[in-house]
């Protein structure tokens, strides 16, 4: 599972990189954040989060090959590879234009979150100490977090639409 966890983790970055190089749809994704005009869109610099969130899995991703600290990468894989999936699919919606649809994955991707980090905070206390089950929490934590405030901004997109 650590080794499809680490593709997952490639493909959400090569796909977020793409999004905004390409750009995907011809337009980035703060471009496109700027077409719904709000007083609930976060300000340019808060997207910077990203480094933190994509460090943070990066983080997660290595400690998953540390031996003894393999256990929190098979109890969260499948969930972060559904959560690689999600993601790369909100960029291609948000995108191409399809604000509804982003709306549903973001949805997805924030319970998906929520079920992750319950299973982190549901360990026993001698279980949550060494490197693996802090740099899982602080990941999904931070993820979890600026998830709860996009999906708010996407949904005000769509009321704005």
């Amino acid at each position: 599972m650590r080794i499809t966890a680490a593709l997952f983790l490639l493909v959400t970055l090569v796909v977020n990189w793409l999004a905004n190089s390409l750009p995907l749809g011809g337009r980035t994704t703060g471009e496109l954040a700027a077409e719904y005009p709000n007083l609930f869109v976060p300000a340019g610099v808060t997207f910077s989060i990203w480094g933190v969130i994509y460090l943070g899995l990066m983080t997660w991703a290595v400690m998953q090959f540390v031996p003894g600290r393999r256990e929190v990468g098979r109890m969260l894989a499948p969930g972060f590879a559904l959560t690689s999936v999600l993601n790369a699919g909100w960029l291609f919606a948000w995108h191409y234009g399809q604000v509804e649809i982003s709306v549903v994955i973001m949805a997805a991707l924030l319970v998906t979150l929520l079920g992750l980090n319950a299973r982190l905070g549901g360990w026993a206390p001698e279980r949550l100490r060494g490197p693996a089950p802090e740099s899982a929490r602080f990941a999904f934590g931070v993820y979890l977090g600026w998830i709860s405030v996009a999906f708010i901004a996407n949904v005000t997109a769509l009321l704005v639409a």
